[in-house]
């Protein structure tokens, strides 16, 4: 990853939180993961703690389109993570 795809993917939150290929919540972590593609090879995932009455986010970071893939199928496996 280059420092631009960083930026893009930066860029790119707004979109993603509205408009996400797929959304994943993490009972265990208190957090919400929205996995974005921003092209047919760049996909990422921003990462939202939830607390009592505000969220933030806590991480962004580069996933490849298998991950994303394999993430959709093990939701669909384990009813209690879908969102």
């Amino acid at each position: 990853q280059t420092p631009e795809n960083y930026l893009n993917a930066l860029n790119n939150i707004p979109n993603a939180l509205a408009n996400p290929e797929f959304t994943f919540y993490d009972k265990e972590k208190g957090s919400i993961l929205y996995y974005a593609k921003i092209d047919e090879v760049t996909c990422y995932v921003v990462k939202l703690n939830l607390c009592h009455d505000y969220c933030y986010l806590a991480s962004l970071f580069p996933t490849s389109l298998r991950k994303l893939e394999k993430k959709k199928e093990e939701s669909y496996l384990r009813s209690d993570i879908f969102i």
